[in-house]
């Protein structure tokens, strides 16, 4: 089945946390059945150790909440899971494309070019209407009307530039996917992706 060619969606994979806890439970449960017929007590510590462990992997699953989506509504950025915690609940941002100027992939505060610490926003148009009350602008971001609420790090799950250039192009043609990440912006102008670039 081919995707939706007006819609791009990114999930939040398992997190380390929730890895690791999986990989604790792979070991405690095994070990809690070989222990079942001579040590009783120790084995259902065990077991319920493997239980609890594999948790939050298993809810991770479960849940894959939406990092990041472009369609014909606008562009939703998920939660920021900057703790790493898989069952953390934040309020997602949803941006109508009437609201968007272009989209900005660009290094992270303090990441230089072609780093791979990068994050995604939003360049709103003048006049658009607050995302949070408060919202100052995005650290790191060259560009104006980027703000905080309307960015998120490109963490915990992968960014595809190409199929979110093509959506873009189909939903809102005039708005432009420009990525600084893999160039200097002190001496050559921004890249703008098209839905063919590479």
């Amino acid at each position: 089945m081919y995707p939706d060619p007006g819609r791009y969606e990114a999930r939040y994979r398992l997190s380390r946390a929730a890895n690791l806890g999986l990989a604790t439970s792979f070991a405690l449960l095994p070990t809690a059945i070989g222990l079942m017929a001579h040590y009783l007590p120790i084995a259902l510590v065990l077991f319920v150790l493997g239980v609890i462990t594999a948790l939050p992997a298993v809810a991770g699953l479960a849940v894959r909440r939406t990092a990041f989506r472009a369609d014909y509504a606008g562009i939703t950025l998920g939660s920021d899971l900057r703790d790493g915690w898989t069952l953390r609940w934040d309020r997602a941002v949803t941006v109508p494309w009437a609201d968007v100027e272009q989209i900005v992939i660009y290094p992270g505060p303090g990441s230089p070019a072609g780093t791979r610490a990068r994050r995604i926003g939003i360049q709103r148009r003048p006049g658009a209407p607050e995302l949070s009350p408060g919202d100052g602008p995005a650290p790191g971001c060259p560009l104006p009307r980027v703000t905080v609420a309307a960015t998120r790090p490109v963490s915990g799950w992968r960014l595809d530039r190409d199929r979110l250039a093509a959506v873009t192009a189909i939903v809102a043609p005039g708005v432009p996917v420009t990525d600084l990440t893999a160039i200097d912006t002190s001496i050559s102008p921004p890249s703008i992706l098209g839905p063919s670039d590479p």
